[in-house]
């Protein structure tokens, strides 16, 4: 075969982008691969003159990377920009709020020290506002000469007998040889594949209200840069993570009763003494505000109280919690349609791993397409049936471990019975946690243990020989 295959990508968030760009950056890939990256929303502004302001993407909060994912943005060269607008966490601390009164200063746990760190990529946790991470990944794309179209909104997927259709809203048609569905927890690609029963995430009756808020006023270096902190409540919690200069990236995790309508819109909050938009999530003006006032009081080690972190938002976003991992046979089987990140995943964010398994993803999949051959029948239509099992075969074990280890955390994290939060902030304080892993790396020691399976992971893309393992 000659001739490119035409690759199509819906969903330009993280696991689009990064797919990209390795099809882009590989030279084999290169000469297989032609990707088209489209979305649903605008062009992403540059890196060079991204706000605080700037239309859709002044929406979504922020994600933290870990160094199973930033191991594959370096080998996509991008430390240096990836670095420039991310944080790493120093430190990351786990309070009490006083059970009577949650102004109160909060009872210290435990801390982390140098969370997650690798020598490989010399840096633990990092984290990052989404918008920036996806202007960054879509920007080099299109400095590669990456084909995209914005504006685009897939409403259907289907097989043809030379390859794969997509439908646009606009009424439009794209055709392509295989069609990559990284298109989040409402994926138009999923629900085009599976039945109704099947393709909608399980609702967890709990919601999260997330944020950026500014540098916190009169507040040294040593105070904000690099610090973390999660502060338990009785069925809630609270949680700050620094970003570059002093700003921070909040959340707000709270159990529900209902899900939330269909329909989300932004509004304006000045009237109740915020700054920031809200991106309402499909819930009400009034119960948001409601939340946010109930958690304003409690008790914050560095602006006083969650209320100044609030009413200090550039924007703030409320959403339901989702959970659902897809077998093997539902994020491919389907001819030469393929699903990845929340697409193929979604997760509680209680083990912050769901931008990083989208980068997994990305990366397990351009290995896939690498190392298995394309099929070609008689009427000319290409298969990757190979590719997209192998794939397939390598995500969804890890994504259900993942997912099992993130719905436990959130349970435990959201515990409401009086004698479970004792026995939970009891555990805590007893955990080996303060002990500074960048130091204990160094000496040639894994503090990680368990956890080696997640951070001691890396994926690469590396032509093999028959029979080599990936």
């Amino acid at each position: 075969m000659s001739s490119k295959s035409t690759l199509l990508i819906s969903g330009a968030g993280v696991a689009g982008p990064i797919l990209a760009l390795h099809l882009l950056s590989h030279p084999i890939l290169a000469s297989r691969f032609h990707p088209i990256l489209i979305d649903r929303l605008p062009l992403p502004p540059s890196p060079d003159t991204f706000t605080t302001t700037n239309a859709s993407y002044a929406t979504g909060a922020g994600v933290v990377l870990s160094c199973n994912a930033i191991h594959s943005l370096h080998s996509l060269g991008l430390k240096d920009g990836f670095n420039k607008i991310s944080a790493e966490g120093l430190t990351n601390e786990i309070w009490r709020a006083d059970k009577s009164d949650q102004s109160l200063p909060a009872r210290y746990l435990n801390r982390l020290v140098s969370p997650a760190w690798a020598e490989d990529v010399d840096t633990g946790l990092r984290s990052v506002e989404r918008s920036w991470l996806q202007s960054l990944l879509v920007h080099t794309y299109l400095s590669l000469g990456g084909e995209a179209r914005w504006d685009v909104k897939v409403s259907g997927v289907e097989q043809t007998p030379t390859g794969v259709s997509v439908s646009l809203s606009s009424g439009d048609k794209m055709e392509a040889d295989i069609v990559v569905g990284a298109d989040g927890t409402w994926s138009a690609v999923r629900k085009a594949l599976l039945p109704e029963d099947r393709w909608k995430p399980e609702f967890q009756y709990s919601s999260g209200i997330f944020g950026i808020s500014s540098r916190p006023e009169g507040k040294e270096d040593d105070a904000v840069v690099g610090r973390g902190h999660v502060v338990l409540t009785t069925g809630g919690c609270c949680s700050t993570w620094a970003l570059p200069d002093g700003r921070q990236f909040f959340t707000l995790h709270e159990n529900e009763t209902t899900e939330p309508a269909p329909k989300s819109e932004a509004v304006s909050l000045e009237e109740e003494g915020y700054k920031a938009s809200l991106t309402t999530g499909g819930y009400s003006v009034e119960s948001t505000v409601a939340l946010l006032k109930k958690y304003e009081s409690v008790w914050h080690p560095v602006t006083g109280t969650f209320g100044s972190v609030f009413k200090d938002a550039e924007r703030i976003g409320r959403v339901a919690l989702w959970h659902r991992v897809w077998e093997e046979h539902e994020i491919q089987g389907h001819g030469n349609i393929v699903l990845v990140g929340d697409a193929g995943r979604c997760m509680i964010p209680a083990a912050g791993q769901g931008a990083c398994f989208a980068i997994e993803d990305a990366t397990v999949l351009a290995d896939a397409l690498l190392n298995n051959s394309v099929t070609v029948d008689d009427a000319g239509k290409k298969s990757f049936d190979a590719a997209l099992k192998s794939y397939a075969a390598q995500r969804v074990p890890r994504s259900k471990r993942i997912a099992s280890q993130s719905y436990w955390s959130f349970v435990v994290m959201m515990m409401d019975r009086w004698w479970l939060t004792w026995l939970r902030d009891w555990a805590i304080t007893k955990f080996k946690m303060d002990v500074d892993a960048r130091e204990l790396a160094k000496q040639g020691k894994n503090y990680q243990g368990k956890d080696d399976w997640l951070f001691g992971k890396r994926f690469d893309i590396k032509q093999r020989g028959e029979g080599e393992e990936t």
